[in-house]
């Protein structure tokens, strides 16, 4: 399966063979200067004829992320700066995912493991065998950037949810009561997947309090660029040109070119920019708070989606009161 996705890259190469391909740089992979797998993966304690099995990117990219996990990321848990990663987030960034019909169902499903003594299918414990070996080895991660590192765990919390609550609606047997709860909590699920559209990256439940709740928690990994379209459309429509920003990727500076705003990069300056307008990234304000001190006292013109604060810089900044907040 790996090399088919792969599309066989590079794969069967020779030890000696893989060292003498040219090596991508990232940076993470930067310091190492093309000499990453040389240092740093399994190979170093291989002979130079063994063959290995999978595709070249592949092997790279493992190894990029072993190093990545080890060096850590910075992210922020609680409200508290962190290098490295704790051992309660994914379980906790499951909980106050999930929705919450779904954890209604989990409920279910322990209570009847729980009278029943543990005497359930072969196949249920197979399947929570499977999510907590992944969370076990999940919070030993140094990278807590957002759930997404969790995702093969999610479908199957929705199987065993939902064994959960049929089991649980078989044992209330048929009654126009239980009918009219499935109904009502089927509705409410629906109304709260519309209710979040189209920011479901950002989405919290109600047990964080939704989204402000919820990035209280964690920030980092629930920005990543996908704001840009509405972003650009409050520029234009305020006549901004030229934004000092720290975008996400290439394609968000495409998104703003769009609406005709220019954007220069903000980076991490000790001072305030020239820059009229200064579009500041929220997980930036709490990760890199030593880098936008010239920022105090300041409240932002605007906010889109609790995530870009928007501010301007020369003339008389607004007042929190009169200060726009973009859906």
């Amino acid at each position: 399966m790996i090399n088919g996705i792969y599309g066989f890259d590079r794969t069967g190469l020779r030890v000696d063979q893989i060292l003498q391909q040219p090596e991508p740089i990232n940076q993470i992979t930067r310091g190492f200067k093309g000499t990453l797998l040389e240092r740093r993966s399994v190979l170093k304690f291989l002979p130079a004829w063994v063959r290995i099995p999978v595709p070249y990117t592949y092997l790279y990219g493992l190894t990029s992320i072993s190093v990545h996990d080890r060096s850590g990321h910075a992210s922020a848990f609680f409200g508290q700066l962190r290098k490295r990663g704790h051992p309660a987030y994914f379980p906790v960034m499951i909980a106050i995912k999930l929705p919450l019909l779904t954890l209604a169902g989990l409920g279910a499903a322990a209570l009847i493991c729980y009278r029943r003594r543990g005497r359930v299918s072969l196949a249920a414990w197979a399947l929570a065998f499977y999510v907590a070996a992944l969370l076990l080895l999940a919070t030993r991660s140094g990278i807590n950037i957002g759930i997404r590192h969790v995702l093969p765990v999610l479908p199957v919390l929705g199987i065993l949810g939902g064994l959960g609550a049929v089991r649980c609606f078989q044992s209330i047997g048929r009654s126009p009561l239980r009918t009219a709860v499935a109904s009502c909590l089927i509705a409410a699920h629906l109304f709260g997947l519309t209710w979040c559209f189209p920011d479901y990256i950002s989405d919290f439940n109600a047990l964080a309090g939704g989204q402000r709740g919820g990035e209280r928690i964690s920030i980092v990994g629930e920005e990543w660029g996908q704001d840009m379209v509405r972003l650009g459309r409050l520029l234009q429509a305020h006549g901004i040109r030229r934004l000092s920003f720290n975008l996400d990727t290439f394609t968000s500076g495409l998104e703003l070119a769009r609406f005709g705003v220019r954007v220069e990069r903000l980076g991490c300056p000790a001072r305030a920019p020239n820059e009229i307008w200064v579009g500041v990234n929220a997980r930036e304000l709490v990760r890199l708070p030593e880098c936008l001190t010239w920022l105090s006292g300041r409240d932002p013109e605007f906010i889109v989606n609790n995530h870009v604060h928007v501010y301007r810089l020369r003339g008389q900044p607004r007042s929190t009161a009169s200060s726009a907040h973009a859906p």
